[in-house]
């Protein structure tokens, strides 16, 4: 494992054909091994994943600042207290996830006992971790409450003691990418205009994409071919590639089961059409407490809503749902959609599998602990 992560981080060093980037990654290691093997390999498994990272939020950026975002990220000289993180994976929940996780702190007197809030850093990549304040504070106040748990939307780090994630069925979740481009405030008003008129046009753009990377390369670097520079560079939006796959750092080709993975790596993965549930555990998980509203009562239901009851609570309101009328979750897929679906979220579909069985079997293990039965 310890090899595979060297070749790796060497392998993203040079195709920044910057061999400054690594020189540091060798120098860095050579600083790392200071520290327990295991750690070391954690630090070197995180550098494989930033440049990837970078080029997905900034498709147009110059290879060469790639570069050197890999050689100052992987620099670990200070270690901030860096407890909780709540990877926030675009168009699964995770504005609503925060804004209840924080309800539930101020309404359950956390914070007089020196507890804090999730601060939602927005896309800023979790390799810029030291820069995150410590403190949140409103605007025109002079409070400042604690920040415990950090939200991003960026990759998995294994530097935290806690990682906490949500998933979405990738038949939803891709198209729920689709519409947040045409429609939402904040893409759709900007470069709504730059998305196809039609679901089906973009989903076989995305398809011809990852089909060209297959013929040139055989897997998944869909982002050296042209195709993927002219849809990137033409839409301005989200890649809708195993985004889930991507943001969680699973690749099948490890030869890691997708569950043994998930359960190594995440305190706790929750599910968007279980978005109550999910948000109880990562409560209890955080703080060690068992919400009331979260104790179903005498015959209750286990949930309340109907099977896609986590979209409705995603989408109350205008805020959550970003202005956008069209949802993933209540939209009816044709055969032709439901096919290139497929090929575009294969690997986020064997992921979701995954997450569904973890999650019903930790369902199961705090019901059994605390003598209640959960409920959304």
């Amino acid at each position: 494992m310890y090899s595979h992560h060297l070749r790796w981080g060497l392998r993203t060093a040079l195709l920044t054909c910057n061999l400054i980037a690594v020189f540091q990654f060798l120098a860095d290691l050579k600083e790392g091994s200071t520290v327990s093997a295991s750690k070391s390999g954690a630090l070197i498994s995180e550098v494989d994943h930033v440049g990837n990272e970078f080029v997905a939020q900034h498709p147009m950026a110059r290879v060469s600042n790639k570069a050197k975002l890999l050689k100052r990220e992987n620099r670990r000289d200070v270690l901030k207290n860096f407890t909780h993180y709540f990877i926030h994976i675009a168009k699964t929940g995770g504005t609503y996830a925060r804004q209840q996780l924080n309800v539930d702190v101020r309404g359950n007197r956390i914070l007089k006992a020196g507890g804090g809030i999730v601060c939602d850093q927005g896309v800023s990549p979790v390799t810029n971790y030291q820069n995150w304040p410590e403190f949140f504070q409103r605007r025109n106040s002079n409070s400042k409450v604690k920040c415990n748990m950090y939200m991003t939307e960026s990759h998995y780090s294994p530097l935290p003691d806690h990682v906490y994630t949500i998933v979405r069925d990738p038949m939803e979740h891709v198209v729920s990418q689709y519409f947040h481009c045409r429609e939402s405030k904040t893409h759709g008003r900007h470069h709504g205009h730059l998305m196809p008129n039609t679901l089906d046009d973009w989903l076989v753009d995305w398809v011809d994409v990852r089909r060209q990377a297959r013929s040139m390369n055989g897997k998944e670097d869909e982002g050296a071919t042209p195709a993927y520079i002219n849809v990137v560079g033409a839409y301005k939006c989200y890649n809708p590639i195993n985004m889930q796959s991507r943001m969680l750092g699973y690749d099948p080709s490890d030869g890691i089961d997708p569950r043994t993975d998930l359960a190594r790596r995440f305190d706790f993965v929750g599910l968007t059409s279980q978005m109550g549930i999910s948000l109880c555990i990562i409560f209890l998980s955080w703080y060690g407490v068992v919400l009331e509203r979260c104790k179903c009562p005498p015959n209750g239901s286990k949930n309340i809503s109907d099977d896609k009851g986590g979209a409705k609570i995603a989408h109350v309101g205008r805020r959550h749902s970003h202005n956008v009328t069209n949802h993933g979750a209540t939209h009816n897929h044709t055969a032709m959609q439901v096919q290139a679906i497929k090929e575009l979220a294969d690997d986020d579909m064997e992921l979701y599998r995954a997450a569904e069985s973890l999650f019903w079997e930790k369902v199961g293990e705090v019901e059994r602990e605390h003598a209640i039965q959960l409920c959304e």
